[in-house]
């Protein structure tokens, strides 16, 4: 119904609307009283310069802001869940960008985007002569996250023997780029996120149980729009400035 009353009012939009006006038309197609009621937090949460915002006022996305403020004091490696397209990135950005460590490198790695056999050198480096082609030292994305954050987007696309060397990983803080035997520090925070189910794939055994367990030490969940409909006009209005 929201939709429909949107559709019904979008050829009353033009290019020099002004936003008091899409007020008006997005009240009247949600019936929504007042668009200016300020929540108890913050309706957005900027994530970083040039970057969209977290935005929403649902009592969802209140506890998310919520959980992001309680997440930036400290370090602890969060998991982050949901559909496609909800953001799970802006949440990790938020997290890195209103933390100590805002001014750290934050690297994200689509975890689903890089072939099997490339994944292990992508993300710990190699050293030169590790293998046929190795012509030069590589950087990780771990040693190039630094202090700052690393991000890994559908991690559940890990095959299963790297999803071990992640535990190590998180279990030792440490990691051995290819070719190399002498370990190195991990420094930076690991922010992991999955579209999946991580449990229903830890039960069907093409997830590691241990390793679900050490990436859920704080857990975030964000909802689809679909289920939070009354954030659609802070969405519009953000969108249209």
């Amino acid at each position: 119904a929201w939709l429909a009353g949107i559709q019904t009012y979008s050829f009353q939009i033009g290019k020099q609307v002004e936003l008091s006006q899409v007020r008006k038309l997005l009240q009247r197609a949600l019936h929504k009283p007042d668009l200016n009621v300020p929540p108890d937090l913050p309706p957005d949460i900027p994530t970083a310069a040039g970057e969209d915002a977290l935005v929403g006022e649902s009592a969802a996305m209140q506890e998310i802001f919520k959980l992001v403020s309680l997440l930036t004091q400290n370090q602890m490696t969060v998991l982050v869940t949901g559909e496609t397209g909800v953001g799970k990135e802006l949440v990790a950005r938020a997290i890195h960008y209103h933390g100590n460590s805002k001014d750290e490198p934050f690297i994200a790695v689509n975890c689903a985007a890089i072939p099997a056999n490339l994944i292990e050198s992508e993300l710990f480096g190699h050293e030169k002569g590790a293998f046929t082609g190795a012509n030069y030292r590589r950087t990780g994305r771990f040693e190039a996250a630094g202090q700052g954050t690393l991000f890994l987007d559908e991690v559940s696309e890990l095959p299963l023997p790297l999803q071990s060397k992640l535990l190590r990983v998180l279990q030792e803080r440490t990691y051995e780029p290819v070719g190399s035997v002498k370990p190195r520090a991990v420094q930076a925070r690991i922010i992991a996120a999955s579209n999946n189910d991580l449990q229903a794939m830890v039960e069907e055994h093409t997830f590691r149980e241990d390793l679900y367990h050490r990436l859920n030490l704080v857990a975030l969940r964000i909802p689809p729009l679909r289920k939070r409909a009354g954030d659609i006009p802070l969405l519009a209005m953000h969108f249209l400035r």
